[in-house]
């Protein structure tokens, strides 16, 4: 339901917190299996950790990131901030 409000409201921020705290529940769920699965890779966890610095240094969420059952992220920005997020994650 939240998200879907945040969907709806067109809130990024709600939206992006959402998405990122479901991802990271995913995939720890996937850590607390036995044997456990581990999908993300060191890059994995550098490209969270950059989105949230991204995030930190706007004062708010401008982008997110997601990952499936997989190493490979999917990032979402909001499209004024592409031309300065896109770089800072090449």
């Amino acid at each position: 339901k939240a998200m879907e409000a945040a969907v709806l409201a067109k809130d990024f921020g709600a939206f992006a917190e959402h998405t990122m705290r479901d991802s990271n529940s995913f995939h720890a769920t996937c850590l607390d299996t036995f044997p456990p699965i581990k999908y993300m890779t060191d890059t994995s966890h550098a490209i969270c950790q950059l989105v949230h610095q991204i995030n930190a240094e706007a004062g708010s969420p401008i982008c997110a990131y997601t990952f499936d059952a997989g190493p490979n992220a999917v990032i979402f920005v909001e499209a004024g901030h592409v031309s300065g997020v896109l770089p800072r994650l090449l």
